[in-house]
């Protein structure tokens, strides 16, 4: 599969997990749009990582609850006009 819903899946790992959360230590992917082995790999790092709950299964599936658990690029207005991460469950 590839498609833009895609790369902002791509985006949102490499920008919450791999460039805010350097002490994970995970690799960044690239930002194609293709849904291959490396996009579901860092799926499941996520469904992993968020999985507080236990209600997210690791299977590098994107789907509704690893959408809602995982970290979002936010852009808001403050004094310095940066992005934050959080996931849709605030």
């Amino acid at each position: 599969m590839r498609n833009s819903g895609v790369a902002w899946v791509q985006y949102a790992y490499n920008y919450c997990y791999v460039r805010k959360q350097p002490w994970l230590g995970w690799p960044a992917i690239t930002e194609d749009g293709y849904y291959g082995s490396a996009t579901a790999a860092a799926v499941r790092r996520i469904q992993r990582n968020e999985n507080y709950a236990g209600n997210i299964s690791v299977d590098g599936v994107y789907g509704p609850q690893t959408q809602r658990n995982m970290d979002w690029p936010h852009y808001y207005r403050g004094f310095t006009g940066d992005v934050t991460c959080f996931d849709n469950t605030y």
